[in-house]
């Protein structure tokens, strides 16, 4: 005589739902890593920034944008204009782990910043306080 086990379909219900569970913790584990991952931003006058993205028009956009351990590089010009917040006024108020550098060329955002040839200014017109 043949002998069958058959389980009950509650532990087969208990099984999809862990394995439910499971794809998609591991979904959000890895959509968390990428979401995370440093990013270099971009700063260009007028935004335009040629190939690079994402690309912002004021210095202040691309760091509210960041998030920590990103990189932002400015173009060369002048930027002005400034922000208030939390009874300060500054032209950037950065409150986040972020790397700021200046000095580079709207085409060619890989080489090395050259401030003294292509200044970054960041003007706040005797506004900051």
């Amino acid at each position: 005589m043949i002998r069958r086990t058959v389980l009950p379909d509650r532990f087969l219900l208990t099984g999809c739902v862990l394995l439910g569970v499971w794809l998609w913790l591991s979904g959000r584990a890895r959509a968390s890593a990428t979401e995370l991952a440093p990013l270099t931003r971009y700063v260009a006058p007028g935004g335009q920034c040629d190939y690079a993205a994402p690309c912002y028009a004021s210095p202040q956009a691309a760091v509210d944008a960041a998030n920590p351990g990103d990189t932002i590089k400015i173009a060369s010009g002048t930027y002005t204009g400034v922000v208030a917040r939390n009874d300060s006024t500054q032209m950037v108020i950065i409150t986040k782990n972020v790397t700021v550098r200046g000095g580079y060329r709207i085409y060619d955002w890989e080489s090395l910043p050259a401030p003294s040839t292509e200044p970054s200014v960041l003007d706040a017109q005797g506004r900051a306080a």
